[in-house]
């Protein structure tokens, strides 16, 4: 009966490559250099940044009525002794203003940290 234990706390342990046991459960060999090489292909992939947040900031209402102008003109003149005689006009405009709003606002970048270079970048808001 043979069974092999393979284990690792580390970020990325979910990928951990098994194929160094074989179907009987022998553990094929591996030399110093496997490891090192190895370690370095965990560390250079440290390196890479992919970054993509958003938030949703809290709703905006607005529920406001309100008048906006009012203007009156009044235009007489007496004409053969009638003081009635002329042209009157009045503007009025209201507002009933309803606003229900919901923004989200994020970023996403992506680049390498040795050498610091960030190859996209970008804004979003709805």
């Amino acid at each position: 009966m043979n069974f092999a234990v393979v284990g690792a706390n580390f970020p990325g342990a979910a990928d951990l490559d098994i194929s160094s046991v074989n179907a009987n459960g022998v553990v094929n060999r591996r030399g110093v250099s496997d490891f090192v090489n190895g370690a370095v292909n965990a560390v250079s992939s440290l390196n890479d940044f992919n970054v993509d947040k958003t938030t949703t900031l809290s709703p905006f209402d607005v529920d406001k009525k309100f008048n906006l102008v009012t203007q009156q003109i009044d235009c007489s003149a007496a004409v053969a002794g009638n003081s009635s005689v002329g042209v009157s006009g009045k503007v009025t405009v209201d507002v009933d203003a309803k606003v229900h709003a919901v923004v989200s606002v994020g970023v996403a970048a992506a680049g390498t940290i040795v050498p610091p270079d960030i190859s996209q970048f970008g804004l979003t808001s709805g």
